[in-house]
């Protein structure tokens, strides 16, 4: 079996950079959306349950870091992440992601 790793790692970067304050993530089921948010969190996360030294040695192997290692540098582990997940809810608008939040 031949498996090939595409490194999203420098979409963290634009998404930073767009500016935006509120992103919505639109793609087919199966596409790495959870997974590019799980590496986003990862790499801004000032706290974790990983050390900070093995996410550096795992974010050392891609392109944010080898071609962007100012940018890396200046965010990587440097805020608090908070981590929602409203899977069992399955809310359809942000009004329903709202109410989640009030009530549990």
């Amino acid at each position: 079996m031949n498996v090939k790793l595409v490194d999203k790692s420098l979409a963290i970067e634009r998404v930073l950079e767009s500016g935006y304050h509120i992103m919505v993530a639109l793609a087919p089921p199966g596409s790495g959306k959870s997974t590019f948010l799980s590496m986003l969190a990862e790499y801004l996360a000032l706290y974790s349950k990983v050390p900070r030294e093995t996410r550096l040695r795992y974010f050392g192997k891609y392109d944010l870091y080898t071609k962007r290692r100012g940018f890396f540098d200046e965010h990587f582990a440097k805020y608090p992440v908070i981590h929602l997940d409203f899977s069992a809810h399955e809310p359809r608008t942000i009004e329903d992601a709202s109410m989640c939040l009030q009530t549990s």
